[in-house]
């Protein structure tokens, strides 16, 4: 018992460690769209057409 009980844990912390990751990288690129985003907007309302 005590080795599927050591076993289950690592998994768990494993798939927690993932999650963590996924979470930043999900948060770093909704990020990176509102930068290109407001840049793009700023760049046509302050265009010269």
């Amino acid at each position: 018992m005590l080795i599927y009980n050591s076993l289950v844990h690592a998994l768990v912390h494993a798939a927690m460690s993932l999650a963590t990751w996924l979470f930043f990288i999900g948060i770093a690129g909704s990020l990176l769209v509102i930068v290109i985003s407001f840049a793009e907007d700023l760049h046509e309302l302050l265009g010269k057409d």
